[in-house]
C-alpha cells in the first residue's frame, strides 16, 4: 500500500485533536514565523573551467513553520532551485521540500508527510557549511534530504539516541510509483558532550516486476567527530550496495572536514571527499555514471551577523579518469 501524504497530514491531524483537550489549560499561545533562506555565490572557474564564471543562486527556501501547542508544530517549505532540465529554457522550479507536521513529548519526537530525513542530518550539521557544499550523502547520490514517510526519534539517555524512518523512496522531487518502501535506521552514541559517533543502516526494496532489479538497495555509513570551543573534525565512510538495484553496481567513499575557529568572527574551514565505485569505465553502454572523483575544498568564513555569513574558497576537483578542475567561488548565507 502507498504511503499518501494527505493520509498522514489527516492521520496526524487527528492525533493533534485527541490531545489538545490534554493541552488547553497550558499557558502555551500558538505562534509562527515565516522561513526564508538564501544560497547565493560568485564563482569562477580556471584553466579547461575559465568560461564557468558568474553569479549563482543555488537555492532559495521559502516557508512557515507554526507551533499549535507545546507538543504539535507544523512546517511548509518550497525549496527553488535549478532545473537541470536538459534543453530546458527554465532557470529554476519550486518544488515542496517539507510538508510535515511533527510532535514531542519528552525525548520522543514523531515526525510525518514530506519530512527531513536524518540519514546524513547530523554530519550536515557537524559540516555546518550547507550554502556552500552539500554532503556527501547527498553530492553522490547516498540519499535525499527528504521524503514522504514517517520518522521517529528517541533519546534514550545521554549516551544513546535513535531514530527509525520509513518513506517511499523517490525523493521529494517525484511523486511515489510503487509500493515498494525504503527503511531506515541509525543509532547516535556521545560518550562525553565533545564526541560523537553514529552508525546508519537503511533498505530500498527492490521492484520484483522490475526486469533490471535483482538486489535490494542497502547503505550503511558511519560517522566520528570531536568538537570544541578551538576546532572540530570529523569522518565518514559510506557503502552503498547495489546502488541501480543490481549486483555489480556498488558504491563507496569517505569525507573528512574540520573547522578552526578564529577571533572575531572567523572560521578556517576544509574538507576532502573521496568518491569511487566499482564500475568499469571501459563498458560505454553502461548507463550507470556515478561520481569518482576527490574534492578539495579551502575556505574562510565571516560571520557578518547571525544572519549574514560570506565565505570565500577554493576548490579542485579530480574526477577519476580526466584532469583536475580548480574553482574560485564566494559564498553568501542569508536567512531573515
Amino acid at each position: 500500500m502507498k504511503i499518501k501524504l494527505s493520509f498522514i497530514l489527516l492521520m496526524t491531524s487527528f492525533l493533534a485533536f485527541l490531545v489538545k483537550a490534554q493541552e488547553a489549560k497550558s499557558d502555551f499561545k500558538a505562534n509562527g514565523k515565516p522561513i526564508i533562506t538564501i544560497f547565493s555565490d560568485f564563482h569562477t572557474g580556471f584553466g579547461t573551467v575559465a568560461d564557468e564564471t558568474g553569479f549563482g543562486l543555488e537555492r532559495a527556501y521559502l516557508g512557515y513553520q507554526y507551533a499549535f501547542s507545546p507538543n504539535w508544530s507544523g512546517k511548509v517549505i518550497f525549496d527553488m532551485g535549478s532545473s537541470n532540465l536538459a534543453g530546458s529554457s527554465l532557470e529554476r522550479i519550486a518544488y515542496v521540500k517539507n510538508a510535515m507536521l511533527s510532535w514531542e513529548k519528552g525525548d520522543f519526537s514523531l515526525d510525518a508527510g514530506l519530512i527531513g530525513l536524518k540519514q546524513f542530518k547530523v554530519q550536515e550539521k557537524f559540516w555546518g557549511y550547507r550554502y556552500i557544499l552539500k554532503s556527501f550523502h547527498d553530492i553522490y547520490g547516498y540519499g535525499t534530504t527528504a521524503d514522504a514517510g514517517l520518522s521517529v526519534e528517541y533519546r534514550i539517555n545521554d549516551l544513546l539516541s535513535a531514530d527509525v524512518t520509513i518513506t517511499n523512496g523517490e525523493g521529494y522531487k517525484k511523486l511515489n510509483t510503487d509500493k515498494y518502501f525504503r527503511y531506515g535506521g541509525g543509532l547516535r552514541i556521545t560518550p562525553i558532550k565533545e564526541l560523537s559517533f553514529r552508525l546508519y543502516y537503511d533498505r530500498h526494496d527492490k521492484d520484483p516486476n522490475n526486469l533490471s532489479h535483482d538486489k535490494s538497495k542497502q547503505i550503511t555509513s558511519f560517522f566520528a567527530g570531536y568538537k570544541n570551543e578551538a576546532f572540530s573534525l570529523g569522518a565518514e565512510y559510506v557503502h552503498m550496495y547495489h546502488a541501480q538495484f543490481r549486483d555489480d553496481t556498488n558504491q563507496y567513499g569517505f569525507s573528512a572536514y574540520t573547522t578552526v575557529r578564529l577571533p572575531k568572527d572567523f572560521q578556517l574551514f576544509g574538507r576532502w571527499d573521496y568518491a569511487a565505485s566499482n564500475k568499469d569505465y571501459s563498458d560505454l553502454l553502461n548507463t550507470w555514471n556515478p561520481k569518482d572523483e576527490q574534492m578539495l575544498v579551502l575556505g574562510l568564513q565571516y560571520s557578518i551577523t547571525k544572519n549574514i555569513k560570506l565565505a570565500p574558497n577554493l576548490r579542485m576537483i579530480t574526477p577519476k579518469n580526466g584532469s583536475s578542475l580548480y574553482y574560485a567561488t564566494v559564498n553568501l548565507y542569508l536567512s531573515l
